[in-house]
């Protein structure tokens, strides 16, 4: 059993994540999209979003999409009105291979990224181990910050 996604803006991993999904809503990502004739773009945001957040936390497609159902707060967070099925979600990655994702990825990130541009380094360091323990089973939601003050 997968610990709930809940949402905490304070904690340094869902800061990140929202930094990234905030990258793939980007009007530039759309641009990338088009270019690579990946249509409907709503449909390829939602789908792209679940894939990077099961990723982001070790789970499955299929519990991002129950939690998305389940979770008004995690919907508004990934700027998700409809929650697309599992199945549709498997169906659309299952679209991709090696000689189409990965020219995408990059023309993403070349398109997001202004090391070019600008001189300097900009360094994030997150720790994105995965934790598989769940301490919310009645529902209640614990603050990293509480957690602390407690034993």
């Amino acid at each position: 059993m997968h610990p709930p996604l809940i949402v905490d803006r304070k904690d340094p991993k869902w800061f990140l994540l929202e930094r990234v999904l905030a990258t793939v809503s980007d009007r530039r990502t759309h641009q990338e999209f088009s270019k690579y004739e990946i249509t409907p773009i709503k449909n390829v945001t939602a789908a792209l979003k679940i894939a990077i957040v099961a990723m982001f936390f070790s789970v499955h497609y299929s519990f991002v999409v129950q939690e998305l159902m389940n979770r008004r707060k995690l919907r508004t967070f990934m700027n998700i009105d409809e929650v697309p099925s599992a199945e549709a979600v498997y169906k659309f990655l299952s679209k991709f291979d090696d000689s189409k994702f990965m020219p995408l990825i990059s023309a993403i990130l070349n398109s997001h990224c202004k090391w070019r541009r600008k001189h300097g380094v900009n360094t994030f360091l997150v720790d994105a181990t995965a934790i598989t323990i769940d301490l919310n089973w009645f529902k209640r939601t614990y603050s990293k910050a509480k957690l602390e003050k407690g034993e």
